[in-house]
C-alpha cells in the first residue's frame, strides 16, 4: 500500500511532538550535516533546516508519494 499524504497529514500533531522532544537535545555546532532518514513530506526537515541555518540539512524518503 503506497503512502497516502493526506492522511498521513490527518496525525501531524502527534508526529510533531517527539520530533520537537528530540531536537530539544541537540546541542548545536556550527556547520552541523543533519540527515533526516525518513523525511516523509519534509515538513519537520524544514523545521529544522529553518532552526539550525548555518547547517546542511538534508531529507531523504524512499517514497515517491510522501516527497
Amino acid at each position: 500500500m503506497p503512502w497516502n499524504p493526506e492522511i498521513y497529514n490527518q496525525f501531524k500533531e502527534e508526529r510533531y511532538q517527539p520530533f520537537y522532544d528530540l531536537i530539544s537535545h541537540i546541542h548545536h555546532k556550527s556547520g552541523m550535516n543533519i540527515i533526516d532518514l525518513g523525511c516523509g513530506t519534509g515538513e519537520l526537515t524544514k523545521i529544522l533546516a529553518d532552526k539550525f541555518k548555518d547547517s546542511t540539512v538534508l531529507g531523504i524518503d524512499t517514497s515517491a508519494e510522501m516527497l
